[in-house]
């Protein structure tokens, strides 16, 4: 069988089987990102999302899960693959999970950024994080 029509039986098995144990292997398979961001963002296993997660490189993707994800591990998983300052801005400023906002903050060195985050942010180590973060140093 052809890589294609393999990759192509995969698909079709991770996203139609009812068994969660049989798309947990499945999606361990699977090359082909658009297919990881869908089964990512859709499936309703929380074990499923996660392999998916580790598949996917594209950026955009992995904030749009962070934003409707309920597991806050998956979300951790993909804030620790972005490295778009404007994406771990915008979870810092809106996930529910401290240790989600926390990893966003090893992201982000627009100092006006973390300026924001030192005066909003309501859990006082990830405000230590961020001041630790500002280089204004006059010396």
């Amino acid at each position: 069988m052809e890589d294609m029509d393999y990759q192509e039986v995969l698909k079709e098995i991770a996203k139609n089987d009812s068994d969660a144990g049989v798309r947990r292997e499945v999606v361990k398979k699977i090359k082909d990102e658009s297919c990881l961001i869908d089964i990512g963002k859709n499936d309703s296993d929380s074990d499923v999302r996660r392999l998916a997660i580790y598949g996917i490189t594209d950026e955009s993707a992995l904030g749009e899960i962070c934003k409707k994800e309920s597991n806050y591990m998956n979300r951790q998983l993909a804030v620790e693959k972005i490295n778009d300052e404007s994406i771990l801005i915008e979870i810092e400023k809106n996930d529910s999970d401290s240790d989600v906002r926390r990893l966003a903050i090893y992201g982000i060195t627009d100092e006006s950024a973390l300026g924001e985050i030192c005066k909003k942010e309501s859990n006082y180590m990830i405000r230590q994080l961020a001041v630790e973060k500002i280089n204004d140093n006059p010396y």
